[in-house]
């Protein structure tokens, strides 16, 4: 098992980190220990319909091409943002898999990195 890496870091990053709320979709968590952690049971589509009825800020995705599949499908994500890396892999998972229904999508934004990584920013069209 991992070790949590940010409640044990100091700074203006680790601060705004820790703090905000965080909403945990998982398959295998049965629970979350993460400061203002709390962890999606059931549907991940409706809690996140209901956490967008909410008032507040920005919610933010980081690490499931499952779950950004899903809620890209139910047609619940107003950005997707992908770092395209100036590398062949050759392997690994798709980020759409075959057969998957086309999503129409309009670029709104792109950027270069020094390293070549692009930096793009598309919403539904």
């Amino acid at each position: 098992m991992a070790l949590p890496v940010w409640p044990h870091q100091n700074g203006e990053l680790a601060e705004a980190i820790n703090g905000v709320a965080k909403v945990v979709a998982s398959t295998t968590l049965t629970q979350v220990t993460w400061n203002n952690s709390t962890l999606i049971e059931g549907d991940p589509v409706a809690s996140v319909k209901e956490l967008k009825g909410r008032p507040g800020g920005t919610i933010t995705l980081s690490g499931s091409i499952s779950l950004v599949r899903t809620l890209l499908a139910a047609a619940l994500l107003d950005e997707l943002r992908l770092l395209v890396h100036p590398l062949v892999v050759g392997t690994g998972m798709r980020l759409f898999p075959e057969g998957t229904p086309p999503v129409p999508l309009e670029l709104t934004r792109s950027a270069t990195f020094t390293n070549g990584v692009l930096d793009l920013t598309y919403r539904p069209a």
